[in-house]
């Protein structure tokens, strides 16, 4: 199982390489990390879009609008899929649409209708001709989008051509990174492999969740060795979250001895994270990797290997700061981390001690606050997570057979591409839960 070695912009965040709370099971988390900034800024992530014209409609301080179809009749499956495409089809914003359609059309293809997922994709390829490709929302979360459900659709020589022809280095990673994130989640993960080892990451962001994606499918399968493997191409900086993030999906599928088999390796992993030039970096990184495997550990409430793997993120966190080259603010957020860490795992006693060693004032009464609080100063980079994917309310509604609920809830949403997308998410959660009775 070789790997193309391909250029990842290796200096990019070297002080939080790490990247917290970006799992499998929590996908719009993941695309409003820093890294998928620019591809985040549509519809249902809730990011903003960062400039450039292509500021999405959930977002939009200059609302349109429209008349929505009604849903009074819209009962089935096949009525959601339709009821998504009429809603689609009155979105004011041209970008907008394209996603929606694409959104739409894999959602049909993961219930095995091609066909009409073919014909909504082919809708969402023509209208995206007329976008324009100097635009970073166009390049960084529209094409790559097209390409994902190209591939999905099976038609891997078109998703190709649609990655390259991405002007957009950034643009272009994503492609690839959502190619074969799609191509592991359909249990494809020789082909996943095939196409790793011919993408191009310039964001080592993409080629983690590509990478981690593999992984994850691979001990899914019970392919152990295959994910140390998958695992070992990841830049070592990654290695230890990867680990994590599949030791996560795991316990959310209710394999919890193969998922705590993952966070030894993922703290085993830990050892790897180098930095010759700058010893501080190195613990920080070393200590902030061991907090992100604690708070998976915490999210399936195992607080006694939390803690344990707390108390080695603090022999890490005190060797910062103590060389030349040492930053005592790098320091200082290091240890906040971990003092919310330890409130969460119970360990007050350590938590108390490792706040009143943080140099700022105003920030070590704040910690030191907390912990006499009892509660914890909770940021993205220490949220606990179960790792359970977590459906929107509508989806939800419909998983548990509640139509009636999840129409009502569709009904309040009056931004169009965002009704358009939750209704076919809504019609794939009813054909998927037809097919398991």
């Amino acid at each position: 199982m070789g790997f193309q070695q391909n250029s990842v912009n290796k200096g990019q965040n070297r002080r939080n390489i790490i990247g917290r709370g970006s799992h499998r099971g929590d996908v719009f988390r993941f695309f409003c990390s820093t890294a998928f900034l620019f591809e985040a800024a549509v519809l249902l992530t809730g990011c903003a879009s960062p400039g450039g014209g292509g500021e999405s409609a959930s977002a939009s301080t200059e609302r349109v609008r429209v008349n929505l179809p009604p849903l009074s009749n819209v009962n089935t499956a096949a009525d959601f899929f339709t009821t998504a495409e009429k809603t689609a089809s009155v979105i004011p914003k041209p970008v907008d649409k394209v996603i929606v359609l694409t959104e739409i059309a894999q959602s049909r293809q993961k219930v095995g209708d091609n066909e009409m997922a073919r014909k909504t994709l082919t809708e969402a390829i023509q209208l995206a001709a007329s976008l324009s490709k100097n635009d970073t929302v166009t390049t960084q979360a529209v094409f790559p989008r097209i390409a994902a459900a190209q591939a999905s659709l099976g038609d891997m020589e078109a998703a190709r051509k649609t990655a390259q022809s991405i002007p957009d280095e950034v643009g272009q990673s994503g492609a690839w990174s959502r190619i074969v994130v799609g191509q592991a989640e359909e249990g494809d993960v020789a082909h996943a492999i095939q196409t790793v080892g011919k993408a191009k990451f310039t964001l080592a962001a993409h080629q983690y969740a590509a990478l981690a994606a593999i992984a994850t499918e691979a001990v899914l399968k019970g392919d152990q060795q295959g994910a140390r493997i998958v695992a070992r191409n990841v830049e070592p900086h990654w290695q230890p979250k990867v680990y994590a993030d599949v030791a996560q999906t795991l316990h959310g599928r209710g394999k919890d001895a193969a998922a705590q088999q993952m966070i030894g390796m993922a703290v085993k992993a830990v050892d790897g994270i180098h930095d010759r030039k700058n010893p501080s970096y190195e613990n920080a990184n070393r200590a902030e990797a061991l907090i992100t495997i604690a708070q998976v550990q915490l999210g399936w409430n195992d607080k006694a290997g939390a803690k344990k793997t707390l108390q080695r993120a603090y022999q890490m966190a005190g060797k910062i700061g103590v060389d030349s080259s040492g930053s005592w603010f790098l320091r200082n957020e290091v240890i906040g981390h971990l003092v919310t860490g330890m409130l969460q795992a119970g360990d007050l006693k350590t938590a108390q001690a490792a706040a009143s060693t943080i140099k700022d004032s105003t920030l070590r009464e704040a910690y030191l606050t907390s912990v006499k609080s009892g509660k914890p100063i909770v940021t993205p980079a220490t949220e606990i997570t179960s790792g359970a994917p977590v459906d929107p309310p509508a989806v939800a509604q419909a998983r548990q057979g509640d139509v009636t609920g999840a129409k009502k809830t569709l009904e309040d949403i009056q931004d169009p591409a965002q009704r358009a997308m939750l209704l076919a998410r809504v019609g794939e959660a009813l054909q998927q839960s037809k097919e398991r009775h």
